[in-house]
């Protein structure tokens, strides 16, 4: 092999891992927004969104 088919084979190698490195980072990141979005429940609206109970007892101290 000389040293020109090396530089190529170098040069698409390191172009082709570029390209479906960021593909994958691309998809990744949306199917992690996708998840967090539509999937996972938000914390925010769970707490916020249960209604108090009412409470029978009165609120005296003991003695």
């Amino acid at each position: 092999m000389n040293i020109s088919n090396f530089i190529l084979t170098v040069v698409a190698s390191l172009s082709i891992g570029i390209i479906i490195g960021y593909l994958l980072r691309d998809i990744f990141s949306g199917l992690k927004k996708f998840y967090r979005h539509r999937i996972q429940k938000p914390i925010y609206f769970e707490e916020h969104m249960k209604k108090p109970q009412p409470s029978n007892q009165k609120n005296e101290y003991k003695s």
